[in-house]
């Protein structure tokens, strides 16, 4: 019914929660702590250019949650754990994976807006800014299109092999066992989340749109997670 959807305000702790909070923290401390320790040990680390080196500094904290991510939300799909409501989700397993990602996305905008080298990366900033927007409003309007944006959380599955690759790349080992590992999970997985789920995504996100129920959805939500399938 429309009480079902509409009896609950909009509402701010649901951005500004221990979870997001967590994600934050965790982001800075990968960015600031164990990345350029991590690194430093590295052969070949200390002689790259400070842009790649900065670029590489992100990778760590961009790697824990993308494995975050996609695990959550490879449960979720598995198990059935959001249900079958596509306008309206209220599951607590899908909010803190929501929160935490808020939480990352913020932390590692303002790092790389410290460093003008990584500021120039308009395409990263985008990135970030759609999915601060995006996963806030889902927040924000409190489980409204949750669905559509914690599936969309299914093609970080490729991004560990991603960054493993780029740090192999960077670091001129450009073969062996790890790069071909990389680049084959890399390829596979992209394939699998990034492509080949592409059309079963949007075919899901319609069938929410063409929901009775969706025209209580904001029209900012329903656009910003357009965006953020396109």
């Amino acid at each position: 019914t429309r009480m079902d959807y509409t009896e609950e305000p909009n509402s701010l702790p649901f951005l500004l929660s221990l979870a997001s909070c967590a994600g934050f923290s965790v982001t800075f401390l990968c960015h600031l702590v164990f990345s350029p320790l991590l690194l430093s040990r590295i052969r070949g680390y200390r002689t790259l250019p400070e842009n790649k080196q900065l670029y590489l500094i992100t990778l760590l904290a961009s790697t824990v949650h993308a494995v975050f991510a996609s695990t959550v939300t490879g449960f979720i799909i598995t198990t059935g754990w959001l249900g079958d409501v596509r306008v309206y989700s209220k599951s607590q397993l899908g909010f803190t994976t929501m929160q935490v990602l808020f939480g990352y996305f913020v932390a590692d905008l303002l790092f790389c807006l410290y460093f003008p080298r990584l500021r120039n990366e308009l395409g990263s900033m985008a990135h970030h800014v759609a999915g601060i927007i995006g996963i806030g409003l889902g927040l924000y309007c409190q489980g409204k299109f949750m669905y559509f944006i914690v599936y969309r959380f299914i093609s970080e599955c490729s991004t560990p092999f991603v960054n493993l690759r780029f740090v192999l790349h960077f670091l001129n080992h450009r073969s062996g066992f790890w790069y071909y590992f990389a680049s084959i999970g890399m390829v596979v997985t992209f394939f699998l989340c990034r492509i080949l789920a592409f059309p079963w995504h949007w075919y899901e996100l319609l069938l929410g749109l063409a929901d009775p129920a969706s025209s209580l959805v904001p029209p900012h939500l329903r656009v910003w997670t357009c965006i953020n399938y396109a």
